[in-house]
């Protein structure tokens, strides 16, 4: 089985597949749980966004397919559409905090995603758009709800297990690709 970045197969194809479509159902999913929720932003901007982010990796993937970009650029994509999925959810009151805090989850099935590739830098481009996106939300958040709450330790513990898993996800791939390569210089 081959999945290296610049390698091609039939498990290759059918990853590359199913990531591009999984980025093109996402914003379908995304502005009908904004239009069902009442989210904070328009449904159809939300549907705009989202297929916008949509668009790039499906350009890497039809036209630069062998310089190895498509699975940074489309687990990039995927982390910010999650960072999309997640802002639907922002509450306007601190009743309805929950779901917008149950919905970072997101972030780490995205994060197994983005795995997939076997390419330490698809793990790395989603861990640093979700990061870029928590650190902007603390900032932005810190006064309007986080000031509320008495404690903010639970958002370091999740901070800290979501750091740990992408530790580890980036280990594993880097094993793997170290593995191959010693495979192919055998």
């Amino acid at each position: 089985m081959t999945l290296n970045a610049t390698e091609s197969g039939p498990q290759r194809g059918r990853l590359e597949n199913g990531f591009i479509a999984l980025l093109w159902i996402l914003p379908v999913l995304l502005a009908g749980l904004n239009w069902l929720i009442e989210g904070p932003l328009p449904s159809l901007l939300m549907l705009a966004g989202g297929l916008l982010v949509a668009a790039l990796p499906t350009f890497y993937w039809r036209r630069r397919r062998q310089n190895g970009a498509v699975p940074v650029v489309s687990s990039m994509a995927l982390a910010a559409q999650i960072t999309l999925l997640t802002m639907t959810t922002l509450p306007l009151h601190l009743d309805g905090l929950q779901l917008y805090q149950d919905m970072h989850f997101w972030f780490f099935a995205g994060l197994c995603l983005c795995a997939c590739w076997l390419d330490r830098r698809a793990v790395l481009g989603f861990f640093g758009v979700a990061i870029l996106y928590q650190l902007a939300a603390y900032g932005l958040l810190a006064n309007f709800w986080f000031a509320a709450e008495d404690d903010v330790a639970p958002q370091f513990v999740r901070l800290g297990m979501f750091v740990a898993a992408a530790a580890a996800l980036f280990l594993l791939t880097s094993r793997w690709g170290a593995s191959r390569y010693r495979q192919r210089n055998a």
